[in-house]
């Protein structure tokens, strides 16, 4: 899931690069190009959503293979 924010692209989150496990990550760039990787202070999940209202972002929900998330970050 991917948002734009201030001056920045945020990436959270997903499958690992194998498919078979999901990630916690957090990146951002302002180019596209260049991503900085940032400290993630959720669980790992996928199929999530985020959203940006007034001056935060929040990311909510999602699943794993064996969890379903109801929580908002």
């Amino acid at each position: 899931m991917a948002v734009s924010y201030g001056d920045y692209i945020y990436m959270t989150a997903g499958r690992t690069n194998s498919g078979t496990g999901f990630a916690s990550d957090v990146w951002r760039s302002k180019d596209g190009a260049e991503w900085e990787q940032l400290e993630s202070p959720f669980p790992a999940r996928a199929y999530h959503t985020m959203v940006v209202l007034k001056d935060c972002m929040y990311v909510m929900g999602g699943q794993t293979f064996t969890e379903f998330r109801n929580d908002v970050w």
